[in-house]
């Protein structure tokens, strides 16, 4: 293990200014805040590719789910597709560049393109939907959602955001 990373976003941090650096990502998108308010949702982006079309997302991931990922060769975490799909929604762009980390060893890096599907979107909203129908009626939100992956969704994003600016109640 590599003791002088705190945890992943400090992953992120290096990556990061090492694709600025190479002048792969566009610095100003560098954690750029994005939101779709009628959905209520956001979050910052990890950045964006300099041509201006493509999302950039890090993932840190350990060495089981990295040595899978370069097995299957496919995005099989339900979430990041969520939050790539929720990103793509909020800034328009149809594709995400997912950059898995290997936290055991973080040279390892490993790509995976996410590209935009109508059918993943449909299943999102639909989250997104239920929680807004609780929220605004003041119920709990539906079991399914469990606390660490509410913390992590764009609408938890945006609410917290939003509230602590006094924009909502």
């Amino acid at each position: 293990m590599y003791p002088f990373f705190e945890n992943a976003n400090d992953l992120h941090r290096l990556y990061q200014r090492i694709g600025v650096a190479a002048g792969v990502l566009s610095e100003d998108s560098i954690e750029r805040w994005v939101e779709h308010p009628e959905l209520r949702l956001g979050g910052s982006i990890d950045g964006e590719w300099i041509d201006g079309e493509h999302l950039v997302d890090f993932k840190t991931v350990n060495q089981n789910k990295f040595d899978y990922l370069r097995r299957s060769r496919e995005v099989r975490d339900w979430f990041h597709h969520a939050q790539g799909h929720s990103y793509m929604k909020c800034t328009g762009k149809s594709e995400v560049l997912l950059v898995y980390i290997n936290r055991n060893t973080p040279k390892e890096l490993y790509e995976l393109w996410l590209p935009w599907k109508d059918e993943t979107w449909a299943k999102v909203e639909g989250w997104i939907k239920k929680v807004l129908d609780a929220h605004e009626e003041r119920r709990n939100f539906p079991e399914e959602f469990n606390w660490d992956h509410c913390q992590g969704c764009g609408f938890y994003s945006y609410n917290r955001k939003m509230f602590s600016q006094g924009v909502i109640a």
